[in-house]
C-alpha cells in the first residue's frame, strides 16, 4: 500500500518508510539522490504600506532588529527561523524578534498585510500582494537566489518498479 504524508517538518524518509521526498534543495541530506523540481528560489522581506510610514524602512538586514517582524517557526522546530540574507556572494542570518510568531507562513502574510510588521517569504508567494499593493519589497538587494525544492531518495534502497516509474514519469515531465 502506497503512503503519502505532506509535513512542513523534517521528516526523516527512511526511518519513516517513504520511498521519495520533496525537500528545499539546501536542506538535503548529502548522500542524497535527488533532482530539482523548480529554478531557485528567493526570499524577500515584505511589509504593508501602514506599516512603513507608521516604522520607516530598514535599509540593511541587520536594521531588522529595530522593526517588528513577523517570526516564523518551521512546524516541529523549537527555535525561530533566522532570516538568511546575501551581501557580496556571503550568506548571513539575522534572528529578528517581534509580537506575532507563526508556523503558517500564510497566516504571518496575512499578519503582515494587516500592518503588523515585516515578514519574510518566498518571492513568488508574495509577489500578487506586491502587484495588489498590499505588501511592499523590502532589502530586495540582499536577497539572493537558494535551490528550489527536489525530488529525492536514499541512494542505498531497492526501489520498486512502480518507485522507478514514478521517478521516471517525474524526471521526463520536468524535461523542455
Amino acid at each position: 500500500m502506497s503512503r503519502c504524508k505532506i509535513d512542513d517538518a523534517g521528516v526523516d524518509i527512511v526511518q519513516e518508510r517513504f520511498d521519495v521526498g520533496i525537500r528545499l534543495g539546501e536542506m538535503l541530506d548529502q548522500d542524497a539522490i535527488a533532482f530539482p523540481l523548480q529554478p531557485g528560489l528567493r526570499q524577500i522581506a515584505v511589509a504593508a504600506p501602514s506599516y512603513l510610514e507608521r516604522h520607516g524602512a530598514p535599509l540593511h538586514p541587520r536594521e531588522l532588529r529595530d522593526h517588528l517582524c513577523i517570526g516564523f517557526r518551521w512546524p516541529g522546530h523549537a527555535a525561530l527561523y533566522n532570516w538568511e540574507f546575501c551581501e557580496n556572494g556571503v550568506w548571513f542570518s539575522v534572528a529578528v524578534s517581534g509580537p506575532l510568531t507563526f508556523n503558517d507562513q500564510r497566516a504571518a502574510l496575512d499578519a503582515a498585510v494587516a500592518g503588523a510588521g515585516i515578514a519574510l517569504w518566498v518571492e513568488s508567494e508574495v509577489q500578487p500582494l506586491i502587484e495588489a499593493g498590499h505588501l511592499v519589497p523590502l532589502l530586495t538587494e540582499y536577497s539572493a537566489a537558494f535551490p528550489g525544492f527536489a525530488l529525492y531518495y536514499p541512494p542505498h534502497r531497492h526501489r520498486s518498479t512502480a518507485v522507478k516509474t514514478f521517478i521516471a514519469a517525474v524526471r521526463s515531465a520536468k524535461q523542455p
